[in-house]
């Protein structure tokens, strides 16, 4: 009996854990930057909507300091863009843009 009952306390708490990630997890996506080592200068930035689903793609000929508070902010700000738009966006040339103004 006490372990039935031990067994259920423990599924229920997974349960419960399980759901409270699904929902803390529903972020607005994520970006990465691919850079080669022999051509640093040349970098490709794709944009992700949270189901794991390419919603922007760009290929940057400029170095990405992404040390820099606001080539993240930029980035960030992109990204809401394209995931809120719910489709894939062909190059427009959004960072290359955004980064000419700074």
């Amino acid at each position: 009996m006490k372990k039935m009952i031990l067994v259920m306390a423990v599924t229920v708490m997974a349960f419960t854990q399980s759901i409270a990630q699904n929902k803390a997890d529903s972020t607005q996506g994520y970006w990465v930057i691919e850079s080669n080592v022999k051509t640093p200068k040349l970098n490709t930035v794709k944009f992700y909507n949270d189901n794991n689903h390419l919603v922007y793609q760009e290929t940057v000929n400029a170095k990405i300091k992404l040390s820099d508070k606001r080539v993240q902010k930029a980035l960030n700000k992109i990204l809401m863009v394209m995931v809120n738009q719910r489709r894939y966006t062909a190059d427009q040339e959004l960072i290359s843009i955004y980064l000419a103004k700074q």
